[in-house]
């Protein structure tokens, strides 16, 4: 009679690089058009592109990238394209996909930091 091997199954969990329940909470957050205004609006003042494309795609997502699908009838494969690392989404993508999210696009000056002399 031939012996035959069964994998063990491994006991640990694989956990994302940022913590599978910061990333669950997170996910939670940006379902509230607030909450989501907010970390656009934190990842813009960060002055990286890279970011907000990320930080824009993670709100799409928490959103429901179908339900944002429907509303803007981006294909569902175009919208997860749109924040690869490569892509390059245009302002009408965005400001659709923001509406859809319940968010808009607005353009404030810039604060300074320096303080006027009296």
């Amino acid at each position: 009679m031939k012996k035959t091997k069964t994998a063990k199954k491994s006991s640990k969990k694989k956990v994302s690089p940022i913590g599978s329940d910061f990333s669950e909470h997170l996910e939670l957050e940006l379902t509230n058009p607030e909450s989501a205004a907010e970390y656009i609006n934190a990842a813009v003042e960060m002055n990286d592109p890279e970011y907000l494309k990320v930080a824009l795609g993670r709100v799409a997502r928490a959103r429901g990238v179908a339900q944002i699908s429907n509303a803007t009838k981006i294909r569902r494969e175009s919208i997860y394209k749109l924040f690869l690392k490569e892509a390059n989404p245009g302002l009408a993508s965005i400001q659709q996909i923001l509406s859809a999210c319940g968010l808009e696009l607005v353009v404030r000056s810039k604060r300074s930091n320096k303080k006027v002399a009296s």
